[in-house]
């Protein structure tokens, strides 16, 4: 079990590295050609669509992985229909607020860019679900790699610009897709009746999923509201470079360990040992990382930006450590998922958010930039380290 799980991990983290090395290899000149600001309002578009990934197919798109396969089908559709509805929605109220907003807090194409977020987002989703379903690793490693690299490729077009660009990026991810779902029944259930199946999903997991983003993006919030949009982009970047390798590759594992997660459901053995494998590999992969930074980080991405952007230990190591505590332990939270524990998925979610909101909220009050980049470290250290033990002791029950 755990060296097929080893290949298809290695196998998918291949294609996000490789999108992810397009866009560090175009980087320097990124970093020159765009202002922080301009990272600072990528980092902006990006919680967005952060928050479309996690909402626009309502959860549905976990089902996918373990739906019955009359099921399977009308799952995929409805994952379409849920985002094409929600980018809709979004693209009436930012409109409608648009036209109300006298001050001009909004751009103009924020209706556009906002609705194109959150259906492409969904695409996104709906077609790595249906490719972890089928066991077609390969495919979603191809995904992975045609996300980062159209994302660099069209960001070096100053007509596009950075934010239009990782949009973009998921629309052409989602169509890099080489399998569209088929019929896997002779008979399919009807949408209506996969919705009340897995009413669970939307009703449980996403309330939770929804907190668990907004809580993650209320550091570039409160940073970008009591700090300014320059520095949220030095943030933004810095945890790009140091923190989008793992979490890509958190990203990479989390739908193998969903789906093997799915199939171990009754056996207990083979879910320890998915836990503590993968665990420990993340764990290694993370500490790596951790004292890489530490040692060679800031001369190494001072010669890579350039001399606009600030990268002195005391700042990004800060932001190393709570980016790697994130991206260790966030794929084995689908093993709750597999085992519809959605209760205490929820619980965490909203003692996260809490927490993080009034953390961060008062520390950006009275504390420098530099110094609420380490409170936010420890923030994250504490809540996953509290998420992790609630995850073993689910899987030693």
């Amino acid at each position: 079990m755990l060296r097929l799980i080893r290949r298809d991990v290695a196998l998918v983290a291949l294609g996000t590295a490789l999108g992810h090395g397009a866009v560090i290899c175009l980087t320097p000149i990124l970093a020159r050609w765009y202002s922080p600001a301009d990272y600072g309002v990528l980092a902006l578009i990006t919680t967005f669509c952060n928050l479309g990934l996690v909402a626009a197919c309502l959860r549905f798109d976990l089902a996918l992985p373990s739906a019955r396969p009359e099921f399977a089908r009308p799952t995929f559709i409805i994952c379409i229909l849920s985002a094409v509805v929600l980018a809709s929605l979004l693209f009436g109220g930012s409109a409608l607020f648009l036209v109300m907003d006298t001050a001009k807090t909004l751009p103009s194409y924020a209706p556009a860019i906002l609705a194109c977020g959150v259906l492409f987002t969904g695409g996104h989703q709906a077609v790595i679900g249906w490719a972890t379903r089928t066991n077609n690793f390969a495919n979603l490693a191809f995904i992975r790699f045609t996300q980062g690299a159209s994302f660099a490729g069209l960001a070096l077009l100053p007509s596009i610009g950075l934010a239009w660009s990782y949009v973009l990026s998921f629309l052409l991810a989602a169509l890099a897709s080489t399998k569209w779902p088929r019929r896997e029944a002779s008979v399919e259930a009807s949408l209506i009746n996969v919705a009340r199946a897995e009413w669970r999903f939307p009703l449980l997991n996403l309330p939770g999923a929804l907190i668990d983003v907004v809580g993650y993006s209320l550091c570039v919030w409160i940073i970008t509201a009591q700090y300014g949009a320059a520095e949220a982009g030095q943030y933004a970047q810095v945890q790009r470079l140091i923190g989008a390798p793992l979490m890509l590759f958190s990203m990479s594992v989390a739908p193998i360990v969903l789906k093997y997660s799915a199939d171990a459901r009754d056996d207990p053995s083979k879910l320890q040992n998915i836990f503590s494998g993968v665990l420990r590999f993340l764990v290694l992969l993370g500490g790596l990382a951790v004292i890489f930074t530490a040692a060679l980080g800031e001369p190494l991405l001072g010669w890579f930006l350039g001399n606009q952007w600030r990268v002195d230990t005391t700042f990004i190591v800060p932001i190393a450590v709570a980016v790697t505590v994130r991206a260790c332990i966030s794929p084995l939270s689908n093993i709750l998922i597999a085992h519809r524990r959605f209760s205490l998925i929820l619980r965490w979610q909203m003692g996260y958010f809490l927490s993080a909101l009034i953390v961060f909220t008062a520390s950006s009050q009275y504390l420098d930039f530099a110094t609420f980049v380490v409170v936010y470290a420890m923030h994250e250290a504490i809540q996953y380290g509290i998420y992790l033990a609630m995850i073993r002791r689910t899987v030693r029950s």
